[in-house]
């Protein structure tokens, strides 16, 4: 099991083969004493990944706005700690997400996140549609 990382890290790839855990409350701690969070309230580590999936391990400060380019496949979230709310893009349909909470999205439809207090999440990428 991860329970630390070195910079720079290689994600796991992957593999018919591949079986990997990792210790998520431990790898946030590391992350939140790294200078990107310290210095701009964000901070994350792509844990694993293949042409179809990539899991991101994100810490954000409260009240960062989290903008992001377009994922290339649908979304899934998965709170850690903290809270977060989605907001649909064009509209005002909001997803509030707190501990043990997740939800899932097509790439075209969240404009934004708010963290609403320091929070832990999983961003779940799947590949090109």
């Amino acid at each position: 099991m991860q329970t630390t990382f070195e910079r720079p890290f290689k994600p796991v790839e992957l593999t018919p083969a591949t079986i990997e855990a990792f210790d998520m409350q431990a790898l946030a701690r590391q992350l939140r004493l790294e200078k990107p969070f310290v210095e701009h309230g964000r901070n994350g580590l792509t844990l694993a990944r293949d042409d179809r999936l990539t899991i991101v391990l994100t810490v954000a400060k409260e009240g960062k706005m989290l903008l992001e380019p377009r994922p290339p496949g649908p979304v899934a979230i998965v709170m850690l700690s903290g809270s977060v709310t989605l907001t649909a893009e064009g509209s005002v349909q909001q997803i509030s997400l707190g501990p043990g909470m997740s939800a899932a999205f097509s790439p075209d439809i969240v404009d934004h996140v708010e963290v609403h207090t320091e929070s832990a999440f999983l961003i779940m990428i799947g590949g090109r549609q």
